[in-house]
């Protein structure tokens, strides 16, 4: 069993500004691309951490069927354009397990907080070993380290391509990026409580 992460699908957005610059022609090309990386990479038994803006559509049947379609225990971080009767709809569906505001996880000695919005959740003064990274979406930036803040990491679909990554995957490349801002800053490396 694997933990993925993904944002801002805006599966049935039918307005170009939302697919053009993700390299589609139209919705219909988009939302089947996503949802064929989606259920290439994540199984039956993984999770998959959505966070916000799953769907932009009105027609609730049409989003239980898109929804349906995806692999994994899918947990929302509910975002600016889920509506309380969105997540309503969303929770209907068999492989929805939960929606909330946001997270919080401990993964590998680390702590995450997965949000829609991007948070500032830590100083970088590491000598409790208590820094916090932010797993967030909302943004649409093909960058995935938020202006230039080493430990908040965007994670909407602009950013990782259009397919749901692994977060194990995602907490190593926040951790090197992590290392080389600290080292260009002149910091100190990890405290020695905080294992690498």
């Amino acid at each position: 069993m694997s933990t993925y992460i993904i944002s801002d699908t805006h599966f049935l957005h039918d307005k170009d500004f939302m697919y053009a610059p993700r390299g589609f022609s139209d919705i219909k090309t988009h939302d089947e691309t996503i949802i064929r990386n989606w259920n290439e990479i994540v199984g039956s038994d993984d999770d998959v951490y959505m966070l916000g803006d799953f769907c932009m559509e009105k027609n609730y049947k049409a989003m239980l069927e898109t929804i349906g379609r995806l692999n994994g225990r899918i947990h929302i971080a509910i975002g600016n354009h889920d509506s309380d009767n969105k997540v309503e709809t969303y929770l209907k569906s068999t492989n929805v397990v939960e929606a909330a505001l946001a997270y919080r996880l401990s993964f590998k000695k680390r702590i995450l907080y997965l949000s829609h919005y991007p948070t500032l959740t830590a100083n970088y003064d590491d000598s409790m070993g208590k820094i916090v990274y932010n797993i967030h979406g909302h943004i649409h930036s093909p960058e995935r380290f938020t202006e230039g803040h080493p430990y908040m990491y965007n994670a909407s679909c602009d950013a990782l391509g259009c397919r749901p990554k692994l977060l194990e995957d995602v907490v190593m490349e926040i951790r090197d990026n992590v290392k080389t801002y600290r080292i260009a800053m002149g910091i100190d490396t990890y405290n020695a409580n905080q294992k690498n």
